[in-house]
């Protein structure tokens, strides 16, 4: 988990967190 303030962390949580709704989406 990415520290508070931790700019590079949270761009990497958001990548993942799109990919993940993409995957999502794409098995719709």
């Amino acid at each position: 988990v990415a520290r508070h303030g931790d700019a590079a962390g949270d761009f990497l949580d958001v990548a993942k967190h799109r990919q993940a709704v993409s995957v999502g989406l794409g098995a719709w």
